[in-house]
């Protein structure tokens, strides 16, 4: 998967495909985070978030009204698209969406994702 540049824009399509589904069941990564944080599956400690766990980021102060989503790699890495031209999917730092996209760290939850479909 990595390299690939099919899921550019499209971060929760390509972390509900990491989790073999088809279709994630909501419009963007913005809502979906919503979501999990509606249902009091949403942690903010940095320290332990587990391998796999999906890494949530709001994309309102920098006008991107989606926001992103990632999966946790360890090491404070996150597989992710936009990670190099093209959109391409790739490991980079768990930073990155906030140092270099400027979208703030949001938390982490386990997958959650129950509107997605096999």
């Amino acid at each position: 998967m990595a390299g690939n540049q099919d899921f550019g824009n499209m971060c929760l399509a390509l972390v509900a495909t990491f989790y073999g589904y088809t279709s994630s069941g909501v419009d963007s990564a913005q809502q979906a985070a919503e979501q999990v944080t509606a249902a009091g599956q949403m942690h903010t400690d940095m320290s332990r978030i587990p391998l796999g766990a999906l890494v949530w980021y709001s994309g309102s102060p920098v006008g991107n009204p989606y926001g992103h989503v990632a999966m946790y790699a360890g090491n404070g890495k996150i597989y992710s698209n936009g990670a190099g031209p093209g959109g391409q999917v790739g490991l980079i730092s768990i930073d990155t969406p906030v140092k270099s996209w400027g979208e703030p760290y949001i938390g982490w939850s386990g997958v959650w994702l129950p509107h997605a479909t096999k």
